[in-house]
């Protein structure tokens, strides 16, 4: 054998032989995916848990949100009410307001109509449905007291004084007993110094007529040149806000809510005190010190029944105060259509949504400096 180095180079080296490429076999691909799929469907599992609990967490954070910004304004709307008017004596507070709208800059044409003189009044729903709140008060910033008059025309009253009066602002005329009017002052430079024009059918408030023989003496509330008729209430699961003095159209003011429930609080021993409170109007208003008042708002979030079934509302939501026997009352709860409620088991039936409740007692601050000794 040679063993020249140069032919050992160039001589083919031995190599092994190539094994055969083995892969994979169906069953160990099957086991793949389906372990793949046990992933899929856990990460599916917990993103869709994720996302329940978001949408949940989200729709109980607005019915807080818009019952919580909705106590808050009719509770602030209350405060002010019997602004202009909390010291009237009890033959005048509840007398029965003529008024008219003519249409203006800022108010649209309402034809006659008549609310009650009173701070608060609430119109109860029928069987548990929600109850409304018309609201009555002024801002005058000269005068909040009752002043006499001693003559009158149809458009044009004589005062014992006229000051704190001025062209502009919205006037209760009363006869001192059941009658009284909505004028507005449109003059007030009459040479006697007391008398106070409201030329018919003239401004926002001035009927056409005048107020007639009706008032030929009595007394006159000012409310200033904004005077508020605010009406609260519950309508197709929004609470809105009506001005009956302006625009006459309903406002909303917060989405999801489905039933306000409200009270008159009374003082009937004459202490300064509420000791009373009642659903039926006041037979002497000026014994009016407070309401209580409460929002009951629903997520928006569908919460389907578990094994069982579970709600996730088990029970009617309670009002936030007793009854007289200092037991927990219920709101008289509907299906989500409005129609009485008839456990459905669907998502039609209340008991699969959340719910919160807002309210509290208000006080009437004017009705309260206006009796208070």
């Amino acid at each position: 054998m040679s063993t020249d180095p140069s032919r050992r180079r160039i001589l083919p080296r031995k190599t092994a032989p190539m094994r055969p490429g083995r892969g994979f076999t169906l069953t160990e691909l099957l086991v793949g995916v389906a372990i793949g799929l046990i992933g899929i469907i856990a990460m599916f599992h917990v993103l869709s848990t994720w996302d329940k609990t978001k949408r949940t967490t989200a729709a109980g954070s607005d019915a807080q949100i818009a019952g919580a910004v909705g106590y808050f304004l009719l509770e602030r709307d209350l405060k002010q009410a019997g602004m202009g008017f909390g010291a009237a004596k009890s033959t005048v507070m509840g007398c029965n307001i003529s008024a008219i709208v003519n249409a203006t800059a800022t108010t649209t044409a309402r034809a006659a109509f008549t609310f009650p003189l009173v701070p608060v009044r609430i119109s109860q729903g029928a069987s548990g449905a929600p109850d409304s709140l018309q609201v009555l008060y002024g801002n005058s910033s000269f005068f909040t007291a009752e002043q006499a008059f001693k003559a009158s025309t149809s458009i044009s009253k004589k005062t014992d004084s006229r000051n704190g009066f001025k062209v502009g602002d919205a006037v209760i005329v009363s006869d001192g007993a059941a009658n009284c009017a909505l004028i507005e002052v449109s003059g007030d430079t009459n040479t006697d110094l007391l008398t106070l024009d409201h030329a018919a059918g003239s401004l926002r408030f001035n009927a056409a007529a005048g107020t007639g023989a009706t008032f030929s003496s009595g007394l006159l509330f000012n409310l200033g040149k904004t005077p508020q008729l605010n009406t609260w209430q519950v309508a197709n699961g929004t609470l809105v806000v009506t001005d009956g003095l302006y625009r006459n159209t309903a406002i909303p003011v917060a989405d999801g809510v489905v039933n306000l429930q409200a009270q008159y609080g009374i003082d009937s021993d004459g202490d300064f005190k509420v000791d009373t409170w009642q659903d039926a109007d006041p037979v002497d208003w000026t014994r009016l010190l407070a309401v209580r008042v409460a929002i009951l708002t629903r997520s928006q979030q569908y919460e389907p029944t578990s094994t069982g079934p579970v709600y996730v509302t088990q029970t009617a939501p309670v009002l936030p105060w007793l009854d007289s026997s200092n037991a927990a009352i219920p709101f008289t709860m509907k299906n989500v259509d409005g129609t009485d409620d008839n456990n459905p088991g669907d998502d039609n039936d209340w008991r699969n949504y959340r719910y919160r409740v807002y309210g509290g007692m208000i006080s009437l601050r004017n009705m309260v400096w206006g009796v208070s000794p």
